[in-house]
């Protein structure tokens, strides 16, 4: 990062989804945000309040620093089916991708989940102290592509990858900064979402639908390559049960009911 450059100093918050305004069809809203040394994230769907993923820094509480997706204890449990929810909370590393600085989080959304047989997620309301906090609504991707909103952790100083053609794209999200000085960053890509080294991993996929089946929007969860995946998939009702079964070690599944047709 070049030494010339300056960054924000009193954003407190990102939000952020993708929307299809052609189709009426967005993804679900997601907020971040700093808590003493640590950061946490959260759906802001009612279905998903008792879910937090927390980026836990250097603490006198917490004996090493540690990034943990798990409950919120402070939360009554949403009115979403969660399937593996027995293998919560689930710590991971993060992925070193340059001196002081881990990708932890991929949030994804390929194509499908803008197609009019799915289910839109609810809209996101009011932002919240306008002025503090940056909100960011990505545009979809394109046929066979997602879109990946990759979040960073930077122990020094903030960092986005190829951050001059990411500020020309206007890809870039934050910084925030906690108390323990580390900076957390975001950046949206788009990803051939069927090539092999930009595939969505197995782990956070949902079983395939038959002809008829009612959709759900949902989101699945899991760590591949110590990077936290947050996919958004689209389940079968009547197939809940088997993607139960199927659900692999240290994955969440999560659905909420579909919005109602106006």
């Amino acid at each position: 990062m070049s030494a010339q450059t300056e960054w924000p100093d009193n954003i407190d918050t990102i939000r952020f989804l993708v929307r299809d305004t052609r189709r009426a069809r967005q993804g679900f809203t997601w907020r971040v945000w700093p808590a003493h040394t640590s950061f946490y994230l959260k759906c802001t769907h009612a279905a998903f309040r008792d879910m937090k993923i927390s980026l836990h820094g250097p603490d006198d509480r917490h004996p090493r620093q540690f990034l943990k997706v798990g409950f919120d204890s402070n939360a009554t449990p949403g009115e979403s089916y969660l399937v593996g929810r027995e293998n919560l909370p689930t710590e991971f590393k993060g992925k070193h991708v340059a001196t002081g600085v881990r990708h932890v989080v991929r949030f994804r959304h390929d194509w499908t989940m803008f197609h009019s047989d799915v289910p839109s997620a609810p809209t996101p309301g009011t932002v919240k102290n306008p002025d503090t906090s940056q909100a960011g609504v990505c545009p979809p991707p394109a046929q066979m592509y997602a879109v990946d909103v990759d979040l960073f952790l930077c122990e020094r100083e903030p960092f986005w990858p190829d951050e001059q053609q990411a500020r020309l794209d206007n890809a870039t999200l934050g910084p925030i900064e906690n108390a323990a000085g580390q900076f957390l960053t975001g950046v949206v890509r788009h990803h051939n979402a069927l090539a092999k080294a930009t595939a969505t991993p197995d782990i956070v996929t949902a079983p395939g639908l038959d002809k008829g089946e009612q959709v759900v929007r949902g989101l699945a969860f899991g760590v591949d390559r110590e990077v936290l995946w947050i996919n958004e998939v689209k389940f079968s009702r009547d197939a809940l049960s088997a993607a139960a079964a199927e659900d692999a070690e240290n994955s969440l599944a999560a659905i909420t009911e579909p919005e109602p047709s106006q």
